[in-house]
């Protein structure tokens, strides 16, 4: 129940009395406000990588930052330690555990939080009630994407969404979707994900015809469709290499179905990688097969690479791509049109860098890292 820390976290101590603020002057006068982020766990996803950009990129003179897991730590959790910043792994075994609350509570009160800002769903469930037991000022909660959910778990996360100050949603169907609902309409606040376009070289596609995709392998991903419409473009004679970055529960299955269609030369499954740039200038297409979508960062890291993009048509996918300008937007499910849209991008090299070019383009116009930092700074300090 207890959390495991970093060594940069304080020794444990036990729910106590009220806490004096912990806001003080940092260096040219400014108030410092603690900012502790609550999320489900610390492994690898577009979510924990925010976590990471707001490590780096919050302004450290204004917010100190700490991170909480409800369940288990992992290579992100390293990561922002790595950064300074104190990581908790409250190790929550499966299951509804009310204990959990009063845990996190103590831990929020101990370190003199002055905001919480809770990701996804069980941060919101375990988050804000601790929040608010902990007499924390500021309670922010961000939708980083669709989570399937049950009946009950929406009752309760709608209740939980009553103690928040407000609801981030990563897109505008994210906030149509929340108020679909029920989450009180008056806290919802549309922030875009951004992307460090400055980090991403603007490489253009590769001249060998090789697609990627980096993402974690669960269904909602769903590559298998992907991995299908690679095997439509061999059966037309299409010269394609898929490249699939990421792991999962349907790792198994996806690479059975590799074998089963006679793609074992044609398709590749890199795992885990920290070197994911590397990957993008190697490749000539970038495709996101998802079934359902927030504003999903690798989408905008190929962008800013200057690859042009297919994606499926669902969420925030659809205000991402420009459809027929950066890349090409798909039914999701269907193997054919994503065949269709991949061969069009590789049978034309001058139109692909015409779509890369203007997808970099747009990442730095619409999808500027520094803009969604600062509009979730001004969130922290209201």
């Amino acid at each position: 129940m207890f959390a495991r820390r970093s060594p940069h976290a304080a020794p444990a101590s036990s729910f106590a009395a009220p806490a004096s603020p912990s806001n003080t002057l940092a260096p040219g006068g400014k108030t410092q406000l603690r900012v502790a982020h609550v999320a489900p766990s610390l492994g690898v996803g577009g979510l924990e990588r925010m976590l990471v950009d707001f490590a780096r990129r919050c302004d450290p003179a204004r917010f100190d930052q700490r991170i909480i897991a409800i369940g288990a730590n992992g290579p992100i959790g390293a990561e922002l330690a790595a950064l300074g910043r104190p990581v908790d792994a409250l190790e929550k075994p499966p299951g509804f555990r009310p204990s959990t609350i009063f845990a996190l509570a103590r831990l929020l009160r101990r370190e003199k939080v002055d905001v919480v800002h809770t990701h996804n769903a069980a941060g919101l469930f375990y988050g804000a009630p601790a929040a608010r037991l902990a007499g924390v000022r500021r309670v922010l909660h961000t939708r980083h994407g669709v989570e399937p959910i049950s009946r009950k778990g929406m009752i309760a996360l709608r209740g939980a969404a009553l103690l928040v100050d407000r609801i981030v949603c990563v897109s505008r169907d994210n906030a149509a979707l929340a108020a679909k609902e029920g989450f009180p309409v008056s806290k919802l606040v549309t922030l875009l994900n951004g992307v460090d376009v400055e980090r991403f070289c603007d490489n253009g596609p590769s001249p060998h015809p090789k697609a990627l995709v980096v993402a974690r392998l669960s269904p909602e991903k769903d590559v298998a469709t992907l991995v299908r419409a690679v095997a439509l473009l061999r059966s037309r004679g299409v010269a394609v290499d898929l490249s699939v970055v990421g792991d999962g529960p349907c790792r198994a299955d996806l690479e059975a179905l590799v074998r089963q269609l006679g793609l074992s030369g044609d398709v590749l499954f890199l795992g885990q990688r920290q070197d994911v740039r590397c990957h993008l200038a190697q490749a000539a297409v970038f495709v996101l097969p998802s079934l359902t979508e927030g504003i999903s960062l690798t989408l905008l890291e190929a962008m800013a690479s200057g690859l042009p993009v297919v994606a499926a048509a669902v969420g925030g996918n659809v205000e991402v791509v420009a459809d027929e300008e950066t890349g090409f937007l798909v039914p999701p499910g269907d193997a054919t049109a994503m065949a269709d849209a991949i061969a069009h991008i590789l049978g034309d090299p001058i139109a692909a860098r015409a779509m890369g070019a203007l997808g970099r383009a747009r990442a730095v116009s619409h999808f500027n890292l520094d803009r969604t930092i600062s509009a979730y700074e001004a969130q922290y300090a209201a």
